[in-house]
């Protein structure tokens, strides 16, 4: 009997981790979530200790600080980023 009582339990966990894992899959697959992965990723190999986003009046700015020196890392359209 006890066996039998644990089924319900045991299926909702193994759904809820199985839910789980297809949601963190798609954010994985998310095409803003790749490209934030990518510019960690490149903030990493260039040593970088600060990443900044700053929304200008035209575009995006992304900027890396590498030894304390910030470097324009790139331009991005306003289309990136919901208005104010």
């Amino acid at each position: 009997e006890e066996q039998l009582s644990q089924i319900p339990t045991r299926y909702q966990k193994a759904r809820v981790t199985e839910t789980a894992r297809v949601s963190a899959e798609a954010i994985a697959q998310a095409p803003v979530v790749r490209a934030i992965d990518l510019l960690i990723k490149q903030a990493v190999r260039d040593r970088a200790s600060d990443i900044h986003v700053e929304p200008q009046e035209d575009k995006l700015r992304v900027r890396y600080r590498i030894d304390g020196i910030l470097h324009d890392i790139m331009a991005l359209p306003l289309s990136v980023h919901p208005p104010f």
